[in-house]
């Protein structure tokens, strides 16, 4: 490797799994190429964490769910970050509300509703990568027990349910991606429904524009499908058109 050791996410992410534990030993070499983890015991509570580098909230996400259930009082957790235009390596907030989630409720978390509000994933402010700046609440009550599933039958495909999500820029491009979609997904199932999530300069919170679009395809049993794409920030701008990006979604799906 050209530059071993920890990379500013993952150091970024040893700091948020200490601010949720209580007695967790975290010991890393000068040189970063050696780590000495000793767990402590999960608390929960609010806890805001910045989460540092060039790779998106749902990175650290991804980490924090198989534990969030399992802490001492409800999770109550505000990340900060890039929220969108990282879909190719990392998943998306939307992504993770359309897949993840209900399969932890199939287990039983946040089912029961007199005891505590229900897992939730809100995007309070959007911003893409790679300056990020925006701002994700995830909210995981405590579980007493997991509940046994039975996902053996996948059924069939009833109706399609999509995102596309824009930061500063124009409105159009957001329609254009859901139309294209749109297109291909129609001749399999009339049953499609893709909504514009618009975001202006103002609401976004980094100077970072990006394009994305999410997509979830439900079936007779309950099973949940999903896939997403973004515009690569990397590339040129225009070096892929709307269309081209809807397409390219609605045929992930596929």
């Amino acid at each position: 490797l050209d530059a071993p050791g920890l990379r500013e996410h993952e150091a970024s992410f040893l700091r948020l799994l200490d601010k949720l534990t209580n007695g967790t030993r975290i010991e890393i070499n000068a040189t970063g190429t050696q780590l000495r983890l000793v767990p402590g015991i999960l608390l929960g509570g609010e806890i805001q964490h910045d989460c540092k580098g060039d790779r998106g909230v749902g990175w650290f996400l991804e980490g924090i769910l198989p534990l969030a259930p399992f802490g001492k009082d409800h999770l109550d957790l505000s990340l900060a970050g890039i929220t969108d235009g990282t879909n190719n390596i990392d998943p998306s907030p939307d992504y993770i509300k359309a897949s993840i989630l209900p399969i932890m409720s199939h287990f039983g978390i946040g089912v029961e509703l007199d005891e505590a509000p229900p897992l939730s994933l809100q995007c309070i402010k959007r911003a893409g990568a790679p300056a990020g700046g925006g701002i994700v609440n995830f909210f995981c009550p405590v579980v007493k027990e997991l509940v046994p599933i039975d996902m053996l039958d996948p059924g069939l495909v009833k109706r399609i349910r999509g995102t596309c999500i824009s930061c500063k820029i124009p409105p159009s491009s957001a329609a254009r991606v859901a139309h294209s979609a749109k297109g291909l997904l129609h001749r399999l199932l009339p049953d499609v429904w893709i909504h514009t999530d618009v975001n202006s300069r103002k609401q976004c919170g980094g100077p970072s524009p990006s394009l994305s679009m999410c997509l979830s395809a439900e079936t007779t049993t309950g099973v949940i499908l999903s896939a997403e794409c973004c515009i690569d920030p990397s590339q040129e701008r225009g070096a892929e058109l709307p269309e081209d990006l809807g397409k390219r979604g609605a045929s992930m799906l596929l």
